[in-house]
């Protein structure tokens, strides 16, 4: 039998335990969402994010997947840049540099 999807809560605490030393300067602010068994780790950023940038948050999806797995069965990593706020997403965010604004769809 398959557990459960965590609670927000627990999402949260998970998504930030695995991004510790894994946010740039350039992040603006990240959100994460299970939708029809797919994890998704959206990172908005200033400007281009670079490979090194990509990698850090890939490997800290990857951490969360493996938290999550066999409840969500797939893992995707968005990167919107050149993002201005206020952020727009349906995710729960798990990080947001200060004064930036979010409106949630």
């Amino acid at each position: 039998m398959i557990d459960p999807l965590p609670n927000e809560g627990h999402l949260k605490l998970l998504a930030q335990r695995a991004l510790l030393g894994a946010i740039s300067k350039s992040a603006l602010g990240i959100c994460i969402d299970i939708q029809d068994e797919r994890l998704i780790l959206t990172a908005f950023v200033e400007g281009q994010a670079s490979e090194e940038e990509k990698e850090a948050l890939q490997d800290a999806l990857s951490e969360i997947y493996g938290d999550l797995y066999p409840q969500v069965n797939f893992d995707e990593l968005r990167m919107v840049e050149q993002a201005s706020s206020p952020l727009s997403s349906n995710g729960i965010w798990v990080f947001l540099r200060m004064g930036i604004d979010v409106k949630n769809n």
